[in-house]
C-alpha cells in the first residue's frame, strides 16, 4: 500500500493528494515516453500554448496509445474548469494547475523526478473525504467541494 502525503496550498483551495512527442529515453529510471502538449488534442489551445511556452513534455504513465497525465476538472471550485498537467523539464516533473477564465493563471504544486509510472487522476469530493477520514474531513476548514488531484507513483518492481 503506497503512502499518501497531502500538500496544503496557500494561493488556491485545490485538495492534492500526493501517494509519494516522441518516444524518448532519459535515463533508465525516466519514463520511457513523452508528449508534447500538442498532442493532446482534446486540450484547449490556451492550455496546450501555456504547457508550451514552459517548455512542458508531458511523461506518460503507461504504453497506452491515449494521452495521459493532463486532465481537466473542478480544482479550484465546483463551477470552474481547470487543468492539471505533469510538466517534465530536465529529468523534473511538476505539477501544474492552470486556472482562471482563459487558463492563463498557473500554480505549481510538487516537484520530483521523473518516475516510470507516474500518473495524475483526478479525485472527487467523496473520495477525498473517504481518503482523509482519519483527519476528519468533515471538519475541515474550507470544506471539500470541489475535486483534487492525485498521483500515483510507479509500482515497487
Amino acid at each position: 500500500m503506497s503512502q499518501m502525503r497531502i500538500y496544503p496550498l496557500l494561493t488556491l483551495p485545490l485538495a492534492c493528494f500526493i501517494t509519494s512527442a516522441q518516444a524518448q529515453v532519459v535515463s533508465q529510471d525516466s519514463p520511457k515516453h513523452y508528449r508534447l502538449p500538442q498532442e493532446f488534442l482534446f486540450a484547449p489551445h490556451a492550455v496546450v500554448a501555456a504547457l508550451q511556452d514552459r517548455g512542458c513534455q508531458i511523461p506518460q504513465y503507461d504504453r497506452s496509445p491515449a494521452p495521459n497525465n493532463l486532465v481537466a476538472r473542478h480544482f479550484l471550485a465546483p463551477a470552474s474548469t481547470d487543468w492539471a498537467a505533469l510538466c517534465s523539464r530536465a529529468g523534473v516533473s511538476t505539477l501544474l494547475v492552470l486556472h482562471g477564465p482563459t487558463w492563463h493563471d498557473l500554480d505549481s504544486v510538487a516537484a520530483a523526478p521523473d518516475l516510470p509510472g507516474h500518473g495524475i487522476f483526478v479525485a472527487a469530493p467523496e473520495w477525498i473525504r473517504q481518503r482523509v477520514g482519519s483527519v476528519r474531513a468533515d471538519s475541515l476548514d474550507p470544506p471539500i467541494t470541489h475535486d483534487g488531484v492525485e498521483t500515483e507513483p510507479a509500482a515497487a518492481p
